[in-house]
């Protein structure tokens, strides 16, 4: 429910974990009273923060989660011992041990390293966000934390409300199916008509592919974000699942993406940023497939215009995020390509971070012959 509010760590603090001042975070895995994070830090939603370890019946917890200050992380990372200091982690990495050394980056699954970017260029680690004025930070924690978290849902229960209003004036006795099926109807027609005023047009007000293409963190850009995904993902949801129909393309173009002629898709939350992305013809997304087009960078939301090419392929829980990908280029189960790292047109590449299968069997053979040696 509390998603991207900025009363997170709050919260997890209440629960029983240890926080530094400065910390943004949203909703992680975590077991609390294991955590213990520094101040500065920045962590994106779904990270796994804990040790714990279910194993035959037995509930364990080998130690404490120690993430130290000015760290930075992206979504979908398991890091059960923690992080050093000034330490960056994308999406989707694995570090089953705590790092040594601080002020670096870790990717992919093996994690591959190496010297953080901003740290290098600007010869100190990030401090945090950007200076804002009260104003702006005030807006920031009223829209996230009370805006998102109760007034959407207060809203979704008026229209349950006011449906069952309706319902029960237009058809006080239930006494045939036919008066079943109305009031079934009825409040469908509620349900899809708050969808497309607070998901589809509403939606669209905040958040479109005129968007600054980089955003401090109290900027009224993030919090707009921040309110759309709400309504679009969390609460003003349709009321019937579209993937792997023909009505899935149609709801994606009224979010603003550009979709091609015959998508197939078997995951409902595929796009994150459907404004900025542009599909070709002929797509294929399997299950928990998903093309991401922002990125948090030391603070800043920043967004990009990325286009799947025509007869792409994305496999079950790939994801495409911050590049392109060419004409007829597959990416295979599991994989993440990294920023930048585009897919070349016919190309097949699997791996976290994605490399083109020709490289990572070539790498395989390799790690191989020095094994025997």
């Amino acid at each position: 429910m509390l998603a991207d509010a900025s009363i997170v760590p709050a919260f997890i603090r209440l629960c029983g974990a240890t926080f530094g001042h400065g910390c943004a975070m949203g909703l992680q895995v975590t077991l609390p009273e294991t955590l213990v994070v520094g101040k500065g830090c920045f962590f994106a939603t779904g990270n796994i923060l804990t040790s714990v370890d279910v194993d035959r019946g037995e509930f364990k917890v080998p130690c404490v989660t120690r993430m130290s200050d000015h760290t930075f992380l992206g979504n979908h990372n398991h890091l059960p011992q923690g992080l050093p200091e000034g330490s960056f982690c994308g999406v989707g990495t694995w570090l089953p041990e705590r790092p040594t050394e601080p002020h670096y980056s870790y990717f992919g699954n093996p994690a591959m390293k190496f010297k953080r970017l901003s740290s290098q260029a600007a010869g100190k680690t990030n401090q945090g966000p950007e200076p804002a004025s009260c104003l702006a930070r005030f807006w920031h924690h009223f829209s996230t934390s009370v805006l998102d978290v109760f007034l959407y849902r207060g809203v979704q229960g008026m229209v349950t409300g006011a449906a069952f209003v309706v319902s029960r004036t237009s058809v006080p006795d239930i006494t045939s199916v036919w008066q079943v099926f109305e009031v079934l109807a009825i409040y469908l027609v509620f349900s899809l008509g708050s969808w497309f005023i607070f998901s589809v047009l509403l939606g669209n007000m905040l958040f479109n592919g005129k968007a600054p293409r980089s955003n401090a963190y109290y900027s009224t850009t993030v919090t707009r974000w921040f309110t759309a995904l709400t309504a679009q993902q969390r609460v003003f949801k349709l009321p019937f699942q579209t993937a792997g129909s023909c009505w899935q393309a149609p709801i994606l173009r009224l979010l603003g993406a550009k979709i091609g002629r015959r998508f197939f898709c078997m995951n409902e939350l595929v796009l994150v940023d459907a404004p900025f992305t542009d599909i070709g013809d002929d797509v294929t997304v399997d299950y928990d497939g998903q093309v991401r087009c922002h990125s948090f960078e030391d603070f800043r939301l920043k967004f990009t215009h990325y286009k799947i090419g025509n007869g792409a392929t994305i496999m079950t829980g790939a994801s495409v995020a911050m590049c392109d990908a060419g004409d007829g280029s597959t990416l295979r189960p599991g994989s993440l390509t990294w920023k930048g790292s585009n897919l070349v047109p016919g190309g097949t590449y699997e791996g976290a971070p994605a490399a083109a299968v020709g490289d990572v069997e070539h790498g395989n053979q390799c790690s191989q012959l020095l094994y025997q040696l």
